[in-house]
């Protein structure tokens, strides 16, 4: 009871934090939340949306698959992709979707007879391959149209902390390739050193490394269509460069376990990036994100009724929560 108790209170405090993040745009920044509803009415242009959110996560499980089959697991892209829609419908129940990446891996090691930790960490493996990409995106948007960009105020110093970012990345895979060889004495260095070697063991190969950011880039391309077509509608087009510098980061953003499915965090995430084009543009990215997670929820629906037939116990619940 206490176990509940307490993980209760930390979802009501999420679900309060995205509420009030909600509230002071709603108040403060003034956006029309109602405005929302026209799009949702738009049949034409939500069954386009619904068709690119459905495609992402299926590209997303094909990549997902492909790691998998690199360390010699058991996988199917259909299963994969049950997990995923099982993992989004979590996502909105749990801290966004690091709680969903749990149960999804929970259920494809019991499903598939693996190792938890080893489905895990295909599962991070697979968010950071997705990760750095996104981050790629940004740079190369910020590369193809700098010119406007870097008059811009803030831009320069956003695409400065993702390049740190890279560069960092770079450096640890560096590091742990050279500890390969070193003998600690420490068992928790060992133990460390042994976490850094399995991750490394996946950027081993070049030709999975291609394989998963090819898939990602038309995974990820298909949200900066999404914000496209949305921004159009509303009659506010920009760049293809602006969305490639601010779609990544604000799904970086919103994959931080703050708050469930992102809402709030996304919301304030791109009303800031975009409002730096211009009066009007953060209202739109406010917009544009509030319709995405709508679709997506639409998706985790049917999550829902996946996981309806193969339910976890309540015991593999709390070990998903606790980690």
């Amino acid at each position: 009871m206490k176990f509940i108790n307490k993980k209760l209170f930390f979802l009501l405090l999420k679900l309060a934090l995205a509420a009030g993040v909600i509230f002071l745009l709603f108040k403060y920044a003034n956006v029309d939340f109602s405005k929302v509803e026209t799009v949702l009415k738009h049949y034409p242009l939500m069954l386009f949306l619904f068709s690119i959110v459905g495609l992402t996560i299926f590209l997303n499980s094909v990549r997902w698959v492909v790691l998998l089959k690199s360390q010699q697991m058991t996988s199917s892209v259909i299963k994969a992709y049950q997990f995923s829609l099982i993992g989004t419908f979590f996502s909105f129940l749990l801290p966004s979707s690091v709680g969903g990446d749990f149960v999804k891996g929970l259920m494809a090691a019991r499903q598939w007879q693996e190792k938890k930790t080893k489905i895990f960490l295909s599962v991070f493996v697979d968010r950071l391959f997705g990760l750095i990409l996104m981050m790629v995106i940004s740079i190369i948007g910020f590369g193809f149209n700098f010119k406007l960009l870097l008059d811009v105020p803030h831009v320069l110093s956003i695409v400065k902390t993702i390049a740190s970012l890279l560069l960092f990345g770079i450096f640890m895979l560096l590091i742990s390739l050279k500890i390969k060889k070193i003998n600690f004495a420490s068992q928790k260095l060992l133990e460390l050193k042994n976490k850094l070697l399995s991750i490394v063991d996946y950027f081993n190969s070049p030709q999975l490394v291609f394989k998963s950011f090819f898939i990602s880039l038309f995974s990820f391309s298909s949200h900066i269509i999404l914000f496209h077509f949305i921004f159009n509608f509303f009659d506010q087009p920009l760049p293809l460069a602006a969305f490639m510098l601010c779609v990544p980061l604000g799904i970086v953003l919103m994959s931080l376990p703050i708050a469930p499915g992102g809402v709030g965090v996304g919301q304030a995430a791109y009303f800031f990036m975009f409002n730096i084009f211009g009066e009007g543009y953060g209202e739109t990215g406010v917009m544009a994100v509030t319709i995405m997670q709508v679709v997506y929820l639409l998706w985790a629906v049917f999550g829902a009724l996946i996981f309806a037939f193969t339910p976890l116990k309540l015991n593999e619940l709390k070990e998903v929560t606790d980690d």
